[in-house]
């Protein structure tokens, strides 16, 4: 259920229904390949989109989905390639102004998130080692083959 909620939430904000209903004129699936330049969404997600906003008929549906498995276009849709994925950065001026005005330490950052640094550097597109935690001099870091980290003060070996 809560699934279902978030991909319809995902679909709204990504094709709203006013803006998007006035580009959807014909079922070609080259227009659809149109569009996918224009909106930046899957094909197959500006089908469902048609679908849940009763767009086109059931039958025009059935022929763009057909057309999608013809082509097999499930896996690799038209412009995969040539579309380059977005870099949003909100998130990183976020960690940038926490991390400049020193209102928190990424220790707590992650605490608090509950992801490796390395997840939330990739996903958030900060410099590597941005959020490694500091550890003191005393410490000796192992990582095991699961991305487990044990931390073991120096002065026990």
């Amino acid at each position: 259920m809560i699934h279902k909620a978030a991909d319809w939430f995902a679909a709204a904000f990504l094709l709203p229904k006013i803006s998007f209903e006035k580009d959807i004129y014909s079922t070609s699936i080259n227009h659809f390949i149109q569009l996918k330049k224009k909106w930046k969404v899957s094909i197959g997600s500006m089908i469902y989109r048609c679908e849940d906003l009763n767009l086109l008929s059931p039958n025009q549906i059935k022929y763009l989905k057909d057309q999608m498995t013809y082509n097999k276009y499930w896996r690799k849709e038209p412009l995969d390639d040539l579309i380059p994925l977005e870099r949003p950065f909100l998130h990183k001026q976020a960690f940038s102004l926490i991390l400049d005005n020193h209102l928190t330490t990424p220790e707590k950052i992650l605490d608090s998130i509950g992801c490796d640094a390395e997840e939330i550097e990739e996903y958030s597109f900060l410099e590597p080692g941005t959020l490694q935690p500091s550890i003191p001099k005393n410490v000796i870091r192992l990582k095991t083959l699961k991305h487990t980290i044990i931390d073991f003060p120096n002065s026990s070996f």
